[in-house]
């Protein structure tokens, strides 16, 4: 954090931490940005003596192993046991499905759906050429989260039941990297990071799992990200369901612009 550790000390300090890691009970996602100075453009390319230099995230992440490490000194015999072996059954399941398009489409769109809710943001196109397909489908996840969240958090919040919030997307990226905390992507890290410091994620990451679908499994979702609107209010109306529109909530704004920001500052592949 002073700015005075050579690359080659620091190499070795970020192998302690992962092996602390598991001691203090932490997903990867505590050490998101630590492996910059690793990367061909951080103190790695001065060799073995190059100073680390810490950006935001690093001095974020380092205060927070320095939390961490004042905290705990051992691990539970808990961790031994599978989950199921410990909480109650699911009384109450979720789905939500996400989706989004990009280089198929006139214009590239981010949707969501639960259960008759819905929302679409639309890409403008000043933004469209620093972005991706990996990272909209990993924002349209963090979208449902800050969107849906006040309706899922109403129903988590019953005592009397234990919840399920499952989403589904198509994006294998999304999938893996949200349920294991291993984003490498300097984009996906920056969304990730900004969607749990807001409350709602706090809330309800316990009750979140997430699974890879595709096809007709997430047929609602890919209809509104494509704007398909005459295909997605026939096949509501067969469902018996009454399409709500959400508007994009001032957190999902922040978080996007946030993204675009940062994606204007790397020159994607």
């Amino acid at each position: 954090l002073a700015g005075q550790m050579e690359f080659q000390a620091y190499r070795s300090l970020c192998g302690l931490l992962e092996h602390l890691r598991s001691v203090n009970l932490q997903g990867r996602n505590v050490m998101h940005g630590l492996y910059r100075p690793h990367g061909p453009e951080g103190a790695s390319r001065e060799g073995p003596n190059g100073i680390v230099l810490c950006d935001l995230l690093m001095t974020k992440q380092l205060q927070r192993w320095l939390h961490l490490l004042t905290r705990s000194c051992g691990i539970s015999m808990k961790r031994v046991l599978d989950r199921h072996e410990l909480e109650p059954p699911t009384q109450l399941h979720v789905d939500v499905t996400q989706d989004a398009c990009y280089a198929d489409v006139a214009q590239a769109g981010v949707a969501g759906f639960l259960h008759g809710l819905y929302y679409l943001f639309v890409v403008p196109d000043k933004d469209k050429p620093y972005l991706s397909l990996p990272i909209l489908e990993f924002l349209s996840v963090c979208f449902s989260i800050l969107i849906f969240g006040p309706f899922l958090r109403t129903m988590c919040k019953s005592a009397a039941k234990v919840s399920n919030i499952l989403l589904r997307t198509d994006a294998l990226t999304s999938a893996l990297t949200l349920s294991r905390q291993s984003m490498r992507s300097f984009l996906i890290t920056e969304a990730y990071q900004r969607l749990i410091d807001t409350e709602l994620w706090r809330c309800l990451q316990k009750h979140i799992n997430v699974a890879q679908t595709f096809g007709e499994s997430n047929i609602l979702s890919d209809l509104i990200s494509r704007q398909k609107w005459k295909s997605f209010t026939r096949f509501c109306a067969q469902l018996g369901i009454k399409p709500i529109r959400l508007q994009l909530t001032a957190e999902a704004h922040r978080l996007y612009n946030h993204v675009i920001a940062c994606a204007r500052t790397v020159t994607l592949p």
